[in-house]
Parts: C-alpha cells; structure tokens; sequence
C-alpha cells in the first residue's frame, strides 16, 4: 500500500464519513494543524512487520507532539 493510498484511506474513513458538514470542517482543520500524517503509521506498520519472530509487537500508541495534553 502507498502513501497516497493511505491517504485517501485516512481521509475517507476519518473525516468524511462526518454527515454535519460544519463538524466535518472544524474536523479537518484540526486534523491539518495536529495531525500525523500517513507516512508515519506507515512507518510503524513497516517496522512492526520487520521485527524478527520472537519480538512480539503489542501496541503502538500514536499521539501528535502538536496536540495539547
């Protein structure tokens, strides 16, 4: 799966199944201010998947540093 892939996957699923569209705006300027982008899942998904047998990958927590706490 590509980045664009991911992308699309990511916006689809994330913002546009959003029915109210003033939601869905206020939504998808956040996301574009603090969110991690595809290519960095994709990155943990590669290197979960590239983890030799007797490394077992439990949990991925993925938090953007631009959000408040």
């Amino acid at each position: 799966m590509n980045y664009t892939t991911l992308r699309l996957l990511f916006k689809k699923h994330c913002i546009e199944h959003i029915s109210d569209k003033d939601v869905q705006a206020v939504n998808q300027e956040y996301v574009g201010k603090v969110g991690i982008p595809p290519e960095t899942y994709a990155r943990m998904v590669a290197f979960a998947i590239n983890e030799p047998e007797d490394v077992g990958i439990n949990e991925i927590i993925f938090r953007p540093t631009a959000q408040d706490l």
